[in-house]
């Protein structure tokens, strides 16, 4: 993404590369406390496959941030049917997981302060 971004004439200086995220849901966490560090940033446009786009956008609003989609094109042109079609079930399996473990991290932040019980 970052080859992308310098290619697209953004300044290597200005790009965030999370060296740390395995998934979707640990990079916008990640993504969001950096927000919350650099405290500079009022709105997110998420950038990414159209089928993505939508869990990209409700995570980091779960984690406070305000998030927008930006104009991406089409996924079609380099993705068969059968990939798109797995690329969209899994978003729609993924969707409803990550909403509920982000939620259920609230809750549980709010009864036990740290994230702890004892």
């Amino acid at each position: 993404m970052a080859r992308l971004l310098q290619g697209h004439g953004v300044p290597l200086r200005q790009i965030v590369v999370d060296v740390d995220a395995t998934d979707t849901l640990t990079s916008a966490r990640n993504c969001a406390r950096l927000i919350r560090a650099h405290g500079r940033c009022a709105l997110v446009v998420v950038c990414s496959s159209r089928y993505h786009m939508p869990r990209c956008r409700m995570l980091l609003r779960r984690f406070g941030v305000t998030a927008v989609s930006g104009p991406m094109p089409g996924d079609w042109p380099g993705l068969s049917r059968a990939k798109l079609a797995y690329f969209y079930l899994r978003e729609l399996l993924a969707y409803p997981y990550d909403l509920v473990s982000v939620s259920l991290a609230r809750w549980r932040s709010r009864w036990y302060p740290g994230g702890d019980r004892g």
